[in-house]
């Protein structure tokens, strides 16, 4: 009974891990995907080697393929297209390699809630300048998006966002600050350990001195 049962598992783990495997979708799948939105948008040719140029960025700059559909996909549906998508990359690929896919899923986030290009920009500034700040990219990003997702104005997400990181900072600070302050309470308490065994150490040698000089007084009486 327990090796059918191991064995109903490892052959339920293949097939999850195959239909994982086929569901993942790949680059040609994304340009085959834009070029039929493109069609259907009746994009420019122009515009329609645009939006493939800049998925084909994104992936080279280390965005999952999907993310990097998604975003492309969302900026063609709303009208972000050309320069101002390149732009919208732009922002993207200055992040460090690790945080490209969280600022492409909050740039695709704002895009979809309508934010305008310009919104979208000065989100992906502030995102960009909160992490380089300190704020870990996937806090920033889920705190950005819940925010884009409520359609927030663009001023105040900005605003509450600088204020996080403010916060973020503060509390780093003090981590540094509390850690900087019990290294020096350890070196005190090892340096009153070392002054106590100094002070033994004087105070043994002393009555050893003083024990010697008695013995050798004793001794000088005895041979008087």
């Amino acid at each position: 009974m327990i090796n059918k049962v191991k064995t109903y598992s490892l052959v339920l783990a293949g097939i999850l891990l195959i239909s994982s495997s086929a569901m993942a979708l790949t680059l040609d799948q994304a340009k085959a995907r834009i070029r039929t939105q493109a069609q259907e948008q009746k994009m420019t040719r122009a515009e329609h080697s645009d939006a493939a140029a800049t998925l084909q960025r994104l992936v080279n700059q280390g965005v999952p393929v999907e993310q990097a559909y998604r975003l492309v996909e969302a900026s063609m549906t709303h009208g972000i297209r050309g320069p101002e998508l390149a732009r919208i990359a732009a922002t993207i690929e200055t992040q460090a390699m690790n945080n490209r896919g969280d600022a492409a899923g909050l740039a695709e986030k704002a895009i979809r809630n309508r934010y305008t290009f310009r919104e979208t920009e000065r989100i992906m500034n502030t995102f960009q300048k909160a992490v380089k700040d300190g704020v870990p990219a996937t806090d920033c990003a889920r705190i950005m998006t819940r925010a884009v997702e409520r359609n927030i104005q663009t001023g105040e997400l900005v605003r509450v966002t600088e204020q996080y990181a403010a916060e973020v900072n503060r509390a780093a600070d003090n981590a540094a600050r509390n850690m900087e302050q019990a290294r020096t309470r350890t070196r005190e308490q090892m340096m009153d350990k070392t002054g106590d065994r100094d002070r033994d150490r004087d105070h043994d040698r002393d009555r050893d001195r003083d024990r010697t000089q008695d013995q050798d007084r004793d001794r000088t009486r005895e041979h008087q």
